[in-house]
């Protein structure tokens, strides 16, 4: 590799870099304007930093600016994306119908009907359905503290409750 001499080295103008550098630009940006390479651009800002004229608080706010226009380059394309109603797959590109599930994203959503919850002091009272019939439900014994399954581990919500509260009056 041939040695720089001192004619095929820039002249950067320092007062206009530093003052580019301070201010929003990308570093894409200030190497286009001073036609510097990667390199050259990292060498002259180490340089400037040995020479005390670009200081650590110089760095952070620059890379705080960046970090912001990159959180609103990200937020801007985030909220360009199309989302599906049904199973919330983003696209870039408008549809009609859903290329990960195939959804009519056109179609209104129905949301599922649950039961109504109520709640006091504490507690959630849930009505019974004929889809609590199902569940296996243990109950605990009041000797051992063992769990055991109730009825060959089937039993109705009301049962379980009843049979909960009859031992609490005990």
């Amino acid at each position: 590799m041939a040695e720089n001499t001192q004619d095929d080295r820039r002249k950067i103008p320092i007062k206009k870099f530093l003052s580019d550098f301070r201010s929003p630009l990308e570093d894409r940006e200030l190497m286009q304007r001073y036609g510097l390479s990667a390199r050259s651009f990292v060498n002259l800002v180490t340089t400037l930093m040995k020479k005390n004229l670009i200081t650590k608080k110089d760095l952070d706010k620059r890379k705080e600016i960046a970090v912001q226009r990159d959180l609103a380059k990200e937020s801007q394309f985030l909220s360009s994306l199309y989302i599906c109603p049904n199973c919330s797959h983003p696209s870039p590109i408008p549809f009609d119908r859903c290329p990960a599930c195939g959804a009519d994203s056109r179609a209104p959503q129905q949301e599922e009907d649950y039961p109504p919850i109520t709640t006091s002091e504490g507690h959630a009272y849930i009505p019974p359905t004929e889809a609590f019939d199902e569940v296996e439900v243990e109950e605990i014994s009041e000797e051992t503290n063992d769990r055991q399954p109730n009825n060959g581990g089937k039993s109705s919500t009301i049962s379980t409750v009843k049979s909960f509260f009859s031992r609490k009056g005990r």
